[in-house]
């Protein structure tokens, strides 16, 4: 069986952990002094020396989006048969169906070859063996002299060609990697898939249900409301009064009992705050709940009519930004914020004029309070650094607005002060 250590024992690690046959892993590295020494669900959690003195044999598999100085600190220890799980483009529903269902890919039946030695490649390698009973028609298109290391640490188990020439024709050929943009250089006897097409052929699994959603309110208004310090009670029962269209997030059910309004949407998008919440949220009636998939076991067990899932695509970015959905059904992209996530799902609901209230944008500034109560009840106990990624939020907004302007959304910021400069102000006093 093909084992691993995955680094950063943080959502995206335990997640990936929670998708796969849990005995694939064997430990979780993690610089943070406060985890080295304990264990995550059996897997011990150890330091860098310590794989490098115990287990530096197994491959690493990278899981922080951010793994720039993790890819730093491997090549400087010699260590170059590592994965990065952000060159992945397949969801974890995808690894669930296959490594705990035993469902492979539309297409993918009869055999597959993989460009490149990926993570979800070798998985799929092994569950092929298992499902169909043989490995005639599997193996890895390894042209890159880079990948050699990891060539060597798989040590046979695995075949490899070294040029298209030697690749079956019969088979497809999967383009694992997030960015495909060389998909039409390949002969034309290659059949070739990319992961996004996997994804599509799979067809996630909450989409038929987010489908109705579509246009709902083509032409019409709303608010996000979001949660910073800003954000009071007598100006959700002003929204309430007038009976505006709200989409709301994360923690605003802790001013529900000051307050008659509720939204009409809700979205949560991280990993741990779904974790830790999503059973009270969706216990929440009169509404409908977006979740999403980023903490893979909350959703093990059936959920009512009025929450839905939804796909939460966990893409590196540089200074352009996210790209922000046109099709939030098949997912949604990450700018580490949620308020994002509610924007790709205002802009999919049809809404053509946006506002954005109680969005502060200031925790970077101040050393008070990140939201309108109190931070460690709101958040139960994640801290300040997790919730609040300033550069990628703004790139984010960047992301929405060129979107906006480029479809003839109007997307306007109403929040009482704060300190999100990039969407033009407006007075929340003459909206309503």
């Amino acid at each position: 069986m093909f084992q691993f250590v995955i680094w950063g024992r943080g959502v995206r690690g335990t997640n990936l952990l929670h998708s796969i046959k849990s005995e694939r892993v064997i430990a979780f590295i993690d610089n943070r002094d406060r985890d080295i020494g304990s264990d995550y669900e059996g897997k011990p959690v150890i330091s860098f020396d310590a794989y490098m003195k115990e287990y530096r044999d197994y491959i690493v598999v990278v899981s922080p989006m951010n793994h720039s100085e993790i890819v730093e600190q491997l090549e400087y220890a010699g260590i170059r048969h590592y994965l990065l799980l952000t060159d992945e483009c397949i969801s974890f529903d995808q690894f669930i169906m296959m490594e705990q269902e035993g469902i492979l890919p539309e297409g993918t039946q009869g055999g597959a070859s993989f460009e490149g030695i990926s993570l979800y490649g070798l998985l799929f390698y092994e569950n092929f063996k298992c499902i169909i009973g043989h490995d005639t028609d599997l193996g890895f298109l390894c042209e890159d002299s880079g990948q050699k290391d990891l060539k060597a640490a798989l040590n046979g188990q695995c075949r490899m060609y070294a040029s298209l020439a030697e690749l079956p024709k019969h088979i497809p050929l999967v383009l694992p990697l997030k960015k495909n943009t060389h998909i039409a250089s390949y002969p034309d006897d290659i059949r070739v898939i990319t992961a996004n097409q996997l994804n599509e052929q799979q067809k996630f699994r909450g989409r038929n249900a987010i489908e109705k959603f579509r246009g709902i309110h083509h032409g019409q208004r709303c608010f996000i409301v979001a949660t910073g310090p800003s954000l009071t009670s007598l100006d959700l029962d002003r929204l309430c009064q007038s009976q505006e269209i709200c989409i709301s997030m994360n923690g605003i059910f802790n001013i529900y009992e000051k307050t008659t309004w509720r939204p009409s949407y809700y979205a949560a998008s991280d990993g741990i705050y779904i974790q830790k919440s999503g059973d009270e949220i969706c216990n929440y009636s009169g509404y409908d709940k977006f979740l999403s998939d980023a903490y893979a076991p909350f959703w093990r067990k059936p959920r009512n009519s009025s929450c839905h899932r939804f796909h939460i695509i966990m893409e590196s970015f540089g200074p352009e930004g996210p790209e922000f959905s046109n099709d939030f059904a098949v997912g949604a992209f990450s700018a580490f914020t949620v308020t994002y996530i509610c924007l790709q799902l205002a802009v999919y609901m049809g809404f053509q004029e946006i506002y954005l209230f109680g969005v502060d944008f200031s925790a970077h500034n101040i050393s008070g309070p990140i939201h309108f109560c109190d931070d460690k009840v709101y958040a139960h106990g994640i801290t300040r650094d997790y919730i609040f990624s300033h550069d990628e939020n703004l790139l984010g907004y960047l992301s929405a607005k060129r979107y906006a302007e480029a479809n003839g959304i109007q997307i306007y910021n109403a929040t009482r002060g704060g300190k999100l400069e990039v969407f033009e102000r407006v007075d929340f006093d003459s909206l309503s």
